[in-house]
């Protein structure tokens, strides 16, 4: 069993690889559309 910070630790990594992936994801459409 996790602890509650580590769980909290590891969610909120995962949330800042997912807005990383999806803001890179924004700036390729940008720069694709002009």
């Amino acid at each position: 069993m996790q602890t509650i910070s580590e769980f909290m630790a590891a969610d909120h990594s995962r949330c800042d690889q997912l807005y990383a992936d999806g803001e890179s994801a924004l700036l390729a459409e940008k720069f694709e559309v002009g």
